[in-house]
């Protein structure tokens, strides 16, 4: 009976275990896998489990094993195999806590974000219309205020600068979409609202993305260099300008 009832866990932990040829695959393609300067392709993470197996086994049976043995220890098949699955507990729930840290990235397709850049040399005051708080952004600085519910294709934003008509009010409408994040920038010519966009999510082979905003509007084109390396950017818009989320070389991340 007492076998019976370890073995009635069995169908549990096959359902989780199968996840490392597809959740966590899928859950890899969402990180950079990095290990110092090399990366591991989301694939290969399925390929750890057969290694582990023909490195662990020899150790455990040589060298682990005999050693417990001589304090009393995991004398049993069955005292082990309780052991192993809680090591495999703990595994599962490290990669639901590491799914859940990667899924809250993403907003849901009822909540928007956005995202406020203070180009100006003085601080800037922050409210949401969705956000009671007013919120400070310092020069030169990035605010990121809590998502919100999406209720229209806009939501009010009410900025206060000294470098704003001596701190008076200025009131911009910010358009949003559900799932998506969009940018204010506070430039010395008035606040510039950008289009939602859901480039902030990575790709499949979570690839770093640079977005370029400068509040200097004679600026065309913009190339980025590290040693030999380089990448092009061409900015858009009038007055203040920006230029699309774009993947860059891993090789120039640390730029």
């Amino acid at each position: 009976m007492r076998v019976l009832c370890l073995f009635c866990t069995f169908p549990l932990f096959w359902a989780l275990f199968y996840q490392t040829s597809t959740g966590m695959i899928f859950q890899a393609k969402r990180l950079d896998g990095l290990i110092g300067t090399y990366r591991i392709p989301p694939e290969m993470s399925s390929t750890v489990n057969p290694l582990l197996i023909i490195t662990l086994i020899p150790l455990f049976d040589l060298v682990i094993y005999p050693f417990l043995t001589r304090f009393g220890l995991l004398t049993k098949t069955t005292s082990r195999m309780i052991v192993g699955m809680v090591f495999a507990v703990t595994a599962f729930v490290v990669y639901a806590l590491v799914n859940i840290s990667v899924e809250q990235v993403i907003l849901p397709a009822s909540q928007a974000r956005v995202h406020v850049y203070n180009t100006l040399p003085c601080p800037a005051s922050v409210t949401l219309q969705k956000l009671d708080a007013s919120l400070q952004v310092p020069p030169g600085g990035r605010l990121v205020p809590e998502d919100f519910e999406v209720e229209g294709d806009q939501v009010e934003v009410v900025v206060r600068a000294i470098c704003y008509s001596g701190g008076a009010e200025v009131r911009v409408e910010v358009p949003v979409t559900g799932a998506h994040e969009s940018t204010l920038v506070m430039s010395p010519t008035g606040p510039l609202p950008l289009p939602p966009t859901l480039d902030y999510i990575k790709d499949e082979d979570a690839e770093a993305k640079i977005r370029i905003i400068t509040p200097d509007g004679s600026v065309d084109n913009l190339t980025l260099k590290y040693n030999a390396l380089e990448e092009a950017f061409t900015l858009e818009g009038s007055g203040p300008k920006w230029t699309p989320f774009k993947k860059i070389s891993r090789r120039i991340t640390n730029l």
